[in-house]
């Protein structure tokens, strides 16, 4: 067995010392868009030019199986992961955490234009869209709390601020309050890491504009990083 494992999230983190606690062959792959804390696995960092540069490395390195356990929102990735395991023969599996079940009073969008063309003139917003997807953010009447853990090139009116989860509730709430913030603009990521925002949100009766997950190909899927491991050495 020798396993290529897309990462970019805290489970993909897990996953890679499960699987360096069992010595398993395995290489993480990282994006290179933000710094990746120390892994026990070996790493690569950056694309690996579509799928034919995928494959490619496939090959090369005589992968069996590939493990995607991108951001639910790197549909891109996903895809040519999927493509690349048709096309090699590598066995495909995905870790992707539950999306956040949507509640009523949310207004739930498909894209990011369309939770920028939600938000009413004068919004002061709270955007916790990542740090590549603020181009649609760029109005001269809403002002941005925008949260990222890398420093955004994309310049929008109001404030940003770098962290890196989890968060409290009581932190949240509170800077809600500070910033006078009427909207909070997310993306259904799941998990509870970043998952207080939308409960701090409802208590203080911020309008939430949640975008909805993208469509990714069809993948056996696992939830958590010990049961992928378990169908891995099954």
């Amino acid at each position: 067995m020798r396993v290529l494992l897309l990462g970019g999230t805290g489970e993909a983190r897990e996953l890679a010392a499960l699987l360096a606690a069992r010595g398993i062959d395995a290489t993480l792959s990282l994006a290179g868009v933000t710094d990746a804390p120390h892994s026990p696995l070996p790493q690569r960092r950056g694309g690996f030019g579509g799928v034919a540069g995928l494959a490619g490395y496939i090959r090369a390195h005589t992968i069996t199986h590939i493990i995607d356990a991108t951001h639910p929102f790197a549909a891109q990735m996903s895809h040519h992961a999927a493509a690349a395991s048709a096309e090699t023969g590598a066995k495909l599996l995905r870790l992707i955490r539950p999306a956040w079940a949507l509640r009523a009073h949310w207004q739930a969008v498909d894209s990011l234009a369309d939770a920028a063309a939600a938000l009413p003139n004068g919004a002061r917003v709270f955007l916790t869209v990542g740090s590549q997807s603020l181009m649609a953010f760029q109005r001269r009447d809403l002002w941005c709390l925008t949260r990222a853990i890398a420093p955004p090139a994309t310049r929008l009116r109001g404030e940003v601020l770098l962290a890196r989860p989890p968060f409290s509730l009581e932190a949240e709430a509170a800077l809600m309050r500070e910033r006078a913030i009427t909207h909070l603009v997310t993306k259904n990521a799941g998990g509870s890491q970043t998952a207080a925002k939308l409960d701090a949100a409802d208590a203080l009766r911020i309008k939430v504009v949640i975008i909805n997950r993208p469509v990714l190909p069809p993948a056996p899927e696992w939830a958590t990083p010990e049961t992928l491991l378990g169908a891995l050495l099954a």
